[in-house]
């Protein structure tokens, strides 16, 4: 094939074409590098884009039941909402809000709850006679006479006079609330000898009262109202001593000086607390709680961010007839080791004979082998309802009152078996029974739906996962279906908690422990926390304010008491009612080294009169 000649202006002309072609090739892999980056670039944002809806799905849960455990509905009794309980069947896993419930269900209906019946209207039926107002006999009185002004006591016709009925009045009832702050002055009697016998003082004085600190202002019953308003009632001491500035005159205590007799309070305290932490660890069956607790010690370091500062918690265990609190700064296993007094080297006994009621918090799932771990099915029914809340379906939400119907049957079975005789005992055990055992039946055939969603199956893992800590209450008809109880005992300390926020100091933590302590088993104990406490300060006061030991101790634990001492501590204490005192006017201020200046006082009407109890 003979060569081909091309003139001198096509050679450059294919040059230039040659060049073009490889110029667009070489913008060619430039634009298809630059889309290959740019689909990388859409790929990475398109999963941050789905991360990010992630957790604002997350988020929005996360909010809602923030604003349901705020603002809605606190009582977890009634039905589901959402639900159609009169139904009592669930619809396919996947049905959506609106959707219809017409597939059909693989799951038995669950029992009918009491709710769904017709209730009775409140309130007073017509026709009944009523209860009339309440009074307490108990309570003192006193009598005030009332007349009629002068202008209406005439007839308005004639003008004559109305003569008064001798011992006829009409009552009148006002129930009314007075603070009593007030001084005790004590006369103490001077004798002076008739003899004249060697090394005899010239004048003898009756002792002074007994002080639960020495040589301080305030009286037992003072120091127990103190207590009881800040650790039972969860006020802040600011509060409270605002409180007595608007009911009398003038300042009678300080801050201070009220802050330095709690420290001085809390040594008298330690033998009643340590024999309240003795009796919960004799015990065979004991409940344990946890919750945040706020504790700022001075040896904190301020600059150090609060993620990285040690971390406080409020444990609570209690038993049948004492509630010990331990304020720690650790969540961890080695708090019950501690307090139970167990030594991990040896290891755990081959039999152990202590139940412990808890939810399913991790801590206590690693004291298998300690204890006999038993599970609470409030906790679990909670997480149910979670779940139906988070996936936010009919069917979710018709599946979760099916579950809450079937706990419900189980709390209703167990109080049947517990109030049934010898004789009906054996079929109420048996009933139970069956019915625990179809509620696992249940469980298992559900996990088997692979249609099931993640929330569903998640709650279902778990209420198998802790399954013999759940129905440990069937070989042991003592134990409590659920923990409720701590939590009831465990509100105090969180409303204090939330009132006046922290404890500034190890000290005002320990005595906070104490007190929750003794003043939670005094009402676990059908006692008033007031009348107990004012009755063990006065006997500390009269021990010549040393805390008490032996058998003056053992005469004060609540579970021990004698029926006097159980009749006495469970009454109100007694109300003063009429004060002859004056006013009292301030001193001036002094100088330390200065005594402080007896009470300005009005006399006294009659030294007989006065109150020493």
């Amino acid at each position: 094939m003979p060569r081909v000649r091309f003139s001198e202006a096509a050679r450059i002309e294919i040059a230039h074409l040659a060049a073009e072609l490889a110029e667009e090739r070489k913008g060619r892999r430039s634009a298809e590098r630059k889309s290959r980056s740019l689909q990388r670039r859409v790929e990475t944002l398109e999963r941050l884009l789905a991360n990010v809806q992630a957790e604002l799905v997350k988020a929005k849960q996360t909010v809602r039941e923030y604003a349901r455990q705020i603002f809605g509905r606190h009582s977890e009794r009634g039905p589901v909402p959402g639900s159609a309980p009169s139904e009592g069947t669930d619809t396919s896993a996947g049905e959506a809000v609106g959707a219809s419930p017409s597939s059909p269900s693989t799951e038995e209906p669950a029992p009918p709850h009491p709710t769904h019946r017709k209730q009775k209207k409140r309130g007073r039926r017509p026709g009944h006679p009523g209860s009339g107002r309440r009074t307490v006999e108990e309570l003192p009185c006193t009598t005030e006479v009332r007349t009629l002004p002068e202008e209406q006591r005439c007839c308005p016709n004639c003008g004559t006079p109305y003569k008064p009925m001798v011992g006829a009045y009409a009552v009148s009832l006002v129930l009314d609330w007075a603070v009593a702050v007030f001084y005790r002055r004590y006369l103490r009697q001077k004798y002076q000898p008739a003899c004249s016998c060697p090394g005899i003082k010239r004048i003898v004085v009756a002792p002074p009262p007994a002080k639960v600190v020495a040589r301080g202002l305030l009286s037992p019953q003072f120091i127990a109202r103190l207590c009881v308003e800040k650790f039972c009632l969860g006020h802040p001491l600011h509060r409270i001593l605002h409180a007595l500035r608007l009911n009398i005159p003038a300042q009678a205590v300080s801050r201070g000086g009220v802050t330095r007799l709690l420290r001085r309070v809390g040594p008298l305290l330690q033998p009643l607390y340590d024999a309240i932490g003795d009796e919960v660890r004799r015990a065979t069956l004991v409940g344990g709680d946890e919750t945040t607790g706020t504790v700022h010690c001075p040896d904190d370091d301020p600059q150090r961010p609060p993620d990285h500062r040690p971390g406080w918690w409020n444990w609570c265990f209690s038993c049948a007839t004492a509630v010990v609190f331990l304020l720690r700064q650790s969540r961890g296993e080695d708090v019950p080791f501690a307090f139970f007094g167990w030594d991990k080297h040896k290891g755990p006994p081959r039999h152990p004979q202590l139940i412990l009621l808890t939810d399913c918090y991790v801590v206590y799932k690693a004291l298998a082998g300690w204890v006999v771990n038993a599970f609470c099915w409030a906790h679990l029914r909670r997480r149910l309802l979670k779940a139906a809340r988070d996936e936010a379906t009919v069917a979710a939400a018709r599946w979760a009152e099916n579950w809450r119907l079937r706990i419900h049957t189980l709390y209703e079975l167990t109080a049947a078996r517990r109030a049934a005789g010898a004789e009906a005992w054996a079929a109420a055990d048996q009933a139970l029974r069956a019915h625990v055992a179809k509620m696992k039946a249940t469980a298992e055939r559900q996990l088997h739906d692979s249609a099931l969603p993640p929330e569903r199956r998640g709650a279902l893992e778990s209420l198998l996962r802790h399954w013999v800590g759940l129905t440990l209450f069937l070989d042991h008809p003592e134990v409590p279906l659920d923990n409720n109880e701590r939590e009831r005992i465990l509100r105090g300390p969180v409303v204090g908690r939330k009132n006046f926020r922290f404890f500034g100091s190890i000290w005002s933590a320990h005595l906070a422990e104490m007190l929750w302590s003794i003043l939670a088993t005094a009402e676990r104990n059908g006692l008033n926390p007031l009348t107990y406490l004012i009755a063990y300060l006065q006997a500390c006061a009269d021990n010549g304010h040393r805390p008490l030991e032996g058998a003056a101790l053992q005469r004060f634990l609540p579970w021990a008491a004698s029926a006097e001492d159980r009749a006495t501590w469970s009454a109100p204490p007694p109300s003063v009612l009429q004060l002859s005192f004056a006013p009292r006017t301030p001193a001036p201020r002094r100088r330390r080294a200065c005594r402080r200046p007896a009470p300005a006082l009005a006399p006294a009407a009659a030294p007989a009169a006065v109150d020493s109890s």
